[in-house]
């Protein structure tokens, strides 16, 4: 069923903000230097680039999952800049580091806002709600993934600035697509483990919420990890003594391996164990390599080994501008989703447009696919509902990993779901 939501057309008169950035923000950018002074406020005039900030984390516990996302973002950006710009203006941007913490990422984005003075703001961070009302107060264009669970993302009236590539993720629901995923998997009571917080923790909790509404029954469930840790012999204790035989992590790579490792120490089978992250990511460690051997990773874009023109292009231009070669990580991933979104916006509003006119623009439009790397296209201005964890269209991909390659699973590439209604989930 469809959630309408009421748009604000455009955004607010910025508000200067009263706290300067601190040091845990890191600047780099592509062509140069990272100055955005000819880039920020209502225009970035003729020809001037245009520079947007990234936040990510480059340090603290959920690092391990974001340090790629810049080589994302440089790939995407940098192939624009190579066929021209937009309209002329080439594309840089600035980093800075959320520090794994909701206080870092105000901190980074108030340096991004007022001291760099970027156009708009691509986040990629676990811990964005604590610079959501920072970001709404400069009237900054925020474009983003959903993935920390702040309020800001269901409220495009009162965050009228920010735009969740996932359409509209509101992590208090749950979809369908969970369960019938493991349903297939022939799996009988499923558990899930995640981190405490807004987003991971209430990701664990909806994937046993549609397990059950497939029919199946609540397996061990434990939401409230901290974020970085590896001590899982409590969690692994837990999994086996209560039957669970398939699991869901949405958690950091590190995480995940280290339970799929003590599962296998202590002598736990699992019909199907998928990892929210990692996809890309394993194959770079062979010990991880090793841990992963026929564990399921999700993805919400097409894999790679789907052979399409997106994939292509995406796999080019991450070789050619990034360095990068073989299968892209979740970390790319982001960071070139988001910096399309925001290449998208720009085009749609022109090269030159103040920030309120972008908004406003990229806010009326509707088939964005992340370059058609989603299943399913995002229209801003009248979302659908999204589910936690899952991408646009509630869908989601899963493949395996078998020796070194990825293995798309049969039936599940994508599968997607619908909300289940009645549902809220909290943390």
């Amino acid at each position: 069923m469809r959630k309408k939501v009421l748009i604000a057309a455009g955004a607010t008169a910025a508000i200067a903000l009263t706290m300067a950035g601190c040091s845990s923000s890191s600047d780099t950018s592509t062509g140069g230097s990272g100055s955005a002074a000819n880039s920020g406020g209502a225009s970035s005039g003729s020809g001037a680039d245009i520079n947007v900030g990234v936040i990510t984390s480059l340090t603290g516990g959920y690092a391990s999952g974001f340090t790629t996302v810049e080589k994302g973002v440089k790939a995407r950006l940098d192939l624009e800049n190579a066929n021209g710009g937009v309209d002329g203006h080439k594309l840089t941007y600035t980093m800075a580091d959320d520090a794994s913490t909701a206080s870092g990422a105000l901190s980074g984005a108030q340096k991004l806002i007022k001291q760099d003075k970027v156009y708009a703001i691509l986040d990629a961070s676990a811990s964005f709600y604590g610079a959501a009302p920072a970001a709404k107060s400069a009237a900054t264009p925020v474009l983003g993934l959903s993935f920390d669970g702040g309020d800001a993302w269901q409220d495009p009236q009162g965050y009228p600035t920010f735009f969740d590539a996932y359409g509209y993720g509101d992590f208090s629901l749950a979809a369908t697509t969970f369960g019938t995923f493991f349903k297939a998997q022939g799996c009988a009571k499923v558990g899930a483990i995640g981190n405490t917080g807004p987003s991971s923790g209430r990701a664990a909790q909806s994937a046993v919420i549609s397990a059950q509404k497939a029919g199946l029954q609540a397996g061990y469930l434990d939401s409230k990890l901290a974020p970085g840790t590896t001590d899982v012999g409590p969690q692994v204790i837990g999994l086996k003594t209560s039957g669970t035989d398939c699991l869901y992590m949405p958690v950091t790579p590190s995480l995940g391996f280290a339970v799929v490792a003590g599962l296998k120490q202590a002598g736990v089978t699992m019909k199907a164990v998928v990892l929210g992250t990692g996809y890309g990511d394993i194959v770079r460690d062979k010990a991880a390599v090793q841990a992963g051997q026929g564990v399921d990773f999700m993805t919400i874009w097409s894999p790679v080994e789907a052979d399409t023109d997106a994939t292509k292009q995406f796999q080019n231009a991450l070789s050619e501008y990034a360095g990068v070669t073989g299968v892209p990580t979740t970390g790319e991933y982001y960071g070139w989703t988001i910096a399309d979104l925001f290449v998208y916006g720009l085009k749609q509003a022109g090269g030159g447009a103040p920030q309120a006119e972008f908004v406003s623009k990229l806010r009326a439009s509707d088939g964005w696919d992340a370059g058609g790397l989603f299943t399913s296209p995002t229209t801003f201005a009248d979302p659908d509902p999204v589910a936690a964890a899952m991408g646009p269209g509630n869908c989601v991909n899963m493949v395996k990993l078998s020796g070194s390659q990825f293995q798309p699973i049969a039936g599940a590439n994508p599968v997607c779901g619908d909300i289940i209604e009645g549902t809220t989930i909290k943390q």
